[in-house]
């Protein structure tokens, strides 16, 4: 018999695995995810999807882990190095630490791996390629959710810097709608 797992599954699990409590839990919507050593607490996103489940095991996987070791004096690909083996270590331990572990929360951990190894730029690139890819493959014949899909895509590609660059967003997709969508008659 297969056991059904939630989202509130997985929520109470990233409580549970966390110890128990929402102590030193900052639950926020937008921006980067971080694990805070010195504060001992983690920023994270709601568990709304795989994904961000995936996303906050992680960053528990850092404190779990322990603060990397990387000197100031080491030069700079040698401390980007130290950088990703510690996002594997986090990544690694995410996987080895959750109840499951799904083909998107393995896109999440490569997705993020990538930006740091190639950097933020080039990943981006590579994303936005990957839609066009998927969208030109459709051959016109994409349906209702391509319009979702290219939302969702955009809203995240645009609300990693926090609210501002969000309200920007909301702005920017608000006028191309406008300037796109025909408009029924009135």
């Amino acid at each position: 018999m297969r056991t059904i797992i939630t989202l509130d599954d997985l929520r109470r699990h990233v409580i549970e695995l966390w110890g128990g409590g929402e102590d030193g839990i900052v639950w926020k919507d937008e921006g980067c995810f971080t694990a805070c050593h010195d504060k001992g607490t983690i920023e994270i996103p709601p568990i709304t999807s795989e994904e961000r489940y995936a996303s906050a095991v992680h960053e528990i996987g850092h404190i779990r882990n322990g603060r990397p070791d990387i000197a100031d004096n080491l030069p700079e690909d040698e401390i980007e190095a130290l950088l990703i083996t510690d996002e594997r270590r986090a990544w690694d331990w995410a996987r080895a630490s959750s109840p499951i572990w799904t083909p998107a929360m393995d896109r999440e951990a490569a997705r993020s791996l990538r930006f740091y190894e190639v950097g933020p730029e080039e990943a981006t690139y590579e994303l936005m390629r990957e839609f066009v890819d998927e969208f030109c493959a459709t051959d016109g014949n994409c349906g209702a959710g391509i319009g979702d899909a290219l939302i969702r895509y955009t809203v995240e590609f645009y609300s990693v810097g926090g609210p501002k660059e969000a309200q920007e967003t909301r702005k920017w997709l608000i006028e191309l709608i406008d300037k796109n969508l025909p408009r029924s008659a009135e």
